[in-house]
């Protein structure tokens, strides 16, 4: 499949996977949903960047990270990183 069926009837299995391209009840903890358009959301769910372990919004707006190979995270950019920047521990 591409897409899924949505109503407000048919509740389950509302959001497509695009990685295993299925109907799935809410999208996997390494996958968002794009709120970009947010009068017409885009009910599928999509892979987090490959350092993220989790992300929001988009792919790179990471919300925790990878722990092999270590990975930190930048708060103020949400971005993973190998090293934390001058000043930051």
């Amino acid at each position: 499949c591409t897409s899924c069926y949505t109503s407000i009837l048919a509740i389950s299995q509302k959001y497509y996977d695009t990685v295993n391209n299925m109907c799935i009840n809410t999208c996997l903890y390494n996958q968002f949903i794009s709120i970009l358009n947010a009068s017409h959301p885009d009910l599928s769910c999509y892979p987090c960047a490959s350092t993220c372990l989790t992300c929001v919004n988009v792919s790179y707006n990471c919300t925790s990270c990878t722990v092999l190979p270590p990975k930190y995270l930048y708060v103020s950019t949400n971005k993973c990183m190998t090293d934390c920047p001058p000043e930051y521990y």
